[in-house]
């Protein structure tokens, strides 16, 4: 019976969290930032390029703590080791925005590598 109760309550849970709540989730952390740099930095070296590619993203390793997003040719944030996402943007609607969407592509990012190392 309590286990049929925690079941319940954990799809109710699950259902009660809309999509955007997901997706603004932050899986930012030291540990996923090091896998992260580690990967595109492996990825650099192969390809023998200054940047990795992902969708319309160019990633630049400043160094071991600082990763630089550009969109179409334009800074949108940074990734900081000790500090997380930030973003460049000049106003507020703008910058929870480009958050949102580096926040995202982390969490991408953490998934395909992850994934790949299965």
């Amino acid at each position: 019976m309590k286990r049929i109760s925690t079941i319940i309550i954990l799809v109710i849970y699950t259902f009660s969290c809309s999509d955007k709540e997901v997706k603004n989730k932050s899986c930012f952390s030291k540990t996923n930032y090091e896998i992260i740099h580690n990967y595109i930095q492996n990825e650099i070296e192969i390809e023998k390029l200054s940047y990795y590619t992902d969708n319309d993203y160019y990633i630049y390793l400043i160094d071991k703590n600082e990763i630089v997003i550009n969109k179409k040719n334009s800074m949108i944030g940074k990734i900081i080791r000790d500090k997380g996402i930030i973003s460049v943007a000049k106003n507020k609607s703008d910058n929870e925005r480009l958050i949102i969407e580096m926040n995202n592509l982390f969490c991408e990012l953490t998934s395909k590598i992850r994934l790949e190392k299965e």
